[in-house]
This record gives structure tokens, C-alpha cells and sequence, in this order.
């Protein structure tokens, strides 16, 4: 086998390769003592940002393991050593972290979460997401969520004022499962699970089934925000499916399960 570098040169699949941009289209590889600059399509979303007209990086994602590295970006960095991808990504240091404050992170396709994977939340206690995410009108389809210990469940943990989530969509069926081992109020969401931010045009249009392991988690369930906290923004979102809950004690919204 080869490592591809260009439609019409191949080194040993044993080689070292190590990629320096030098352009949005080009990149310099470097192989042994050998080096050769390429025309390339940057195969990975982080890289291949553009620039809108008021100057904000835009990027997008268009799978399952995009969301997956943002959510890596976001609490830990490096996710060229942390996921291990072999896409001529970025150096061999990885990258650091990102909050994506004043960038804007969209979708450009729908995204399908295959049977028996996890969609993990974006965003922990200390390290959240800050800029925009735009839905551009693609869902979210089959989703499947675990509680975290803290009692939070989303595609976003937690956003801070700074944060915007706009036109996004979740479609087919979604599971949401609370764990035995999670007690204590627990703020559960398809979009968020606690707003300090603003969250504009989502909807859901998956079947929604939530399963509580726990006899002593109380949840608290809104499709679109589990919590929004006082004077936070949520307009034109709308539920348009069945929410179905394995027990009666659960606090099941709509749209927000708490409002403050």
C-alpha cells in the first residue's frame, strides 16, 4: 500500500509525513530529507475555516466526529494526538484548545448518529463553548445522550452569554438515558441543557424517549433548554413530537423545563 500525497506521487505507507500550510489550498509535506509542496483539499473543518465579511472565522462540520472534535477542542485541545487521526492534519503537537468565542460553527449536512453511538455534550464545568452555532437548517438525526455526573444532558452542556445557538434541527428518534449513579436535579435537553446565552429557531421533530435509572436524580426536561436562567433568550423554537419518559415524576416541557 502507499500514502497518497498527490493523484500522481506515492511514498513507502511507512513514511513519516508532517504537513506545514503554507496556503488555504496548499500545504508543504516533509518526508525523511525530502520535502514537496502539494495542492490540497484540508480534509479536516478546523483547518478549513473561512473568513466572513465581518471578519469572524466560519466552521463547519459535517459529521458525527466533527461534533465529537469540537467537543475535544473545546475542553481539552490537541485533537490530532487525543482522537488520533491520520487526515495530515496538524502537526505532531496537535493544537491547543478553542473556545470559538466570536467565531461562528455551523453545520453543513445533516448529521446521523449510528445505533450505539453516544453524542457526547459539547462542554464541561470550566471549559464551554462561546461563539455561534448555527444549525443552517440541517438536523441532528437519532441522537442518543447519557447523562454526565453533573446531572446535565445536550448537545451543549452549558452556554455563557456570549453564545448563540440558532436554526438547528433534531429529526428521528432520540434517546436520552440518566444513569443509576446520577442524583440530584438533573437539567436535560436536546439543544442545551443550561442557557445563560441565547437560543433562537430550533426544533425538535425526533420521538423522544428518556429513561431514568435513578430513584434519586430528579430531571427536568425541556426539547430545546433543560434550564434557562433569568432573562436569557429563547424564542422561535417549537416541539413537534411525542416526549415519552419511563416513569411519571419526571418534570417534561416542550420547549423549557425550568425557566427562571
Amino acid at each position: 500500500g502507499t500514502k497518497t500525497v498527490s493523484s500522481s506521487y506515492s511514498i513507502d505507507p511507512s513514511t513519516v509525513l508532517t504537513r506545514t500550510n503554507t496556503g488555504n489550498s496548499t500545504a508543504l509535506i516533509t518526508y525523511g530529507t525530502s520535502s514537496r509542496v502539494i495542492e490540497m483539499s484540508l480534509q479536516c473543518w478546523y483547518d478549513n475555516y473561512t473568513v466572513n465579511t465581518s471578519g469572524q472565522k466560519v466552521y463547519t462540520l459535517k459529521s458525527a466526529a466533527d461534533l465529537f472534535e469540537l467537543k475535544e477542542l473545546i475542553e481539552i485541545g490537541d485533537i490530532a494526538s487525543t482522537i488520533g487521526h491520520e487526515h495530515l492534519l496538524h502537526t505532531g503537537t496537535g493544537i491547543a484548545s478553542d473556545d470559538f468565542e466570536g467565531a461562528i460553527v455551523k453545520l453543513g449536512a445533516n448529521i446521523t448518529i449510528e445505533s450505539g453511538q453516544t453524542l457526547a455534550m459539547i462542554g464541561n464545568a470550566t471549559n464551554y463553548f462561546k461563539g455561534t452555532f448555527d444549525g443552517n437548517g440541517y438536523a441532528i438525526i437519532n441522537a442518543n445522550f447519557i447523562s454526565d455526573s453533573t446531572g446535565r444532558v445536550g448537545l451543549f452542556g452549558y452556554i455563557p452569554e456570549t453564545s448563540t445557538i440558532e436554526n438547528l434541527i433534531f429529526s428521528g428518534d432520540t434517546s436520552i438515558t440518566i444513569p443509576n449513579t446520577v442524583g440530584g436535579d438533573v437539567y436535560a435537553s436536546l439543544v442545551c441543557a443550561i442557557n445563560d446565552g441565547t437560543i433562537t429557531n430550533c426544533a425538535n421533530g425526533s420521538i423522544v424517549k428518556i429513561t431514568n435509572n435513578s430513584s434519586t436524580a430528579n430531571v427536568i426536561f425541556g426539547a430545546i433548554v433543560g434550564k434557562n436562567n433569568a432573562g436569557k433568550t429563547v424564542s422561535g423554537c417549537y416541539n413537534m413530537q411525542l416526549i415519552k419518559a419511563n416513569n411519571e415524576s419526571m418534570n417534561i416541557s416542550g420547549i423549557i423545563g425550568k425557566n427562571l
